[in-house]
């Protein structure tokens, strides 16, 4: 059998490169029988390890979407994979459009909700004309979660006999591994958690008004690199929090810290599958979201996106609305409640049981391989 490759843009720290390796990390049976390629788009530092026994691809093709493709294109041709699996939209457009050329199974992911993630901006207006041609035409489509796929379909007119999701896995082992390492420096006292790119999109300046606006005494620590850096620290500022709000950086391995917390909160308008707040269930640690599209309603009410009004207990943690200070800090006053903190852990490690590792790596290899010739 030709090899199968994985496609994304790089390594670079991010939600969707860690549930990249932790896939291939644990695909060690299909690496025996299907020789596995890792194509990386830019030349990036990588934030995750790449797992061993790979054949690793660095293209550095440049940022443009035809200087990608142009790439990829050559060396699928020298190669003749038998599928490509892609993450992140760049990747999904340049696997779609080499697919046509080469005529190789395109199986495509997409990990966000796609019409919120794609803005209204000239270069955004682009890229969703180019989701809605392209994106029909992969053989088959891996949504992250339900609403991620509702959204493909009703928005940018994907077949839904195509559309397969599969929430992302959790490797339980290795994460209570690293959570077990030396934390670092610690905040003093009792803290709570955000973990994200500090960009609009994960609104943080809500969860920094929901904080100060709580009955909580302890400290905010804030995990996270990225342009709204200096805002955010100005408003802490303006709000009398310099010294109770914290601001790490990115870490590599954050679970010692997160693990170490009061509770973890997501302030997002918008996710595809929030794998922080499962990782932060399975280190039974009380969860706090917004019911933004898409996910958290799924892993924390088993139920699409509800659109919740007010401060709502969930099956496994707690959902408010998106935007929304006084009802997040309402939240935060419940979920940080001393009488409630062994209910609220014993809820979050149930949750988080059902993102086992082992079948979810299966069912991707089974959309993978669909249609192949058989493996031995």
């Amino acid at each position: 059998m030709s090899p199968v490759f994985f496609l994304i843009n790089s390594l670079a720290g991010g939600g969707a490169e860690r549930v990249l390796t932790t896939l291939l990390r644990h695909s060690g049976d299909w690496c025996r029988r299907v020789e596995v390629h890792l194509v990386l788009i830019d030349d990036e530092p990588d934030a995750y390890p790449v797992p061993d026994g790979l054949v690793v691809h660095r293209l550095a093709a440049g940022p443009s979407l035809l200087s990608s493709q142009r790439a990829f294109a050559r060396l699928a041709r020298r190669h003749r994979p038998a599928a490509v699996l892609s993450f992140l939209t760049r990747a999904n457009l340049v696997n779609v459009m080499t697919s046509e050329l080469l005529g190789y199974r395109c199986v495509i992911s997409e990990r966000t909700f796609t019409s919120r993630h794609l803005g209204q901006g000239f270069s955004n207006r682009i890229a969703r004309g180019l989701v809605r041609l392209l994106y029909p035409r992969a053989d088959a489509v891996i949504a992250v979660a339900d609403g991620v796929r509702t959204d493909l379909v009703e928005t940018f007119r994907v077949d839904p006999a195509k559309v397969t999701t599969i929430p992302n896995p959790v490797d339980m082992a290795a994460l209570r591994r690293l959570s077990e390492e030396p934390p670092g420096d610690l905040p003093p006292g009792p803290y709570l958690v955000g973990m994200g790119r500090l960009q609009p999109t994960k609104n943080f300046a809500c969860l920094i008004r929901a904080f100060a606006a709580s009955r909580f005494r302890g400290r905010l620590v804030i995990v996270g690199t990225g342009p709204d850096d200096e805002a955010l620290k100005a408003l802490s500022a303006d709000l009398g929090l310099r010294d109770r709000v914290v601001f790490t950086g990115f870490l590599n391995n954050p679970f010692p810290l997160l693990a170490r917390s009061a509770g973890y909160v997501l302030c997002s308008n918008t996710e595809g599958f929030p794998n922080a707040l499962v990782e932060a269930m399975a280190l039974g640690v009380p969860v706090l979201s917004t019911d933004c599209p898409s996910g958290p309603s799924e892993i924390l009410n088993d139920q699409p996106h509800s659109t919740v009004t007010d401060l709502t207990e969930g099956k496994y943690g707690l959902l408010v609305p998106v935007g929304d200070p006084d009802r997040m800090a309402r939240g935060l006053d419940l979920l940080t409640t001393p009488v409630r903190e062994a209910e609220f852990r014993a809820k979050v490690v149930a949750g988080a049981s059902r993102y086992s590792m082992e079948p979810t790596v299966e069912r991707y290899w089974s959309v993978i391989a669909a249609g192949l010739p058989p493996t031995h």
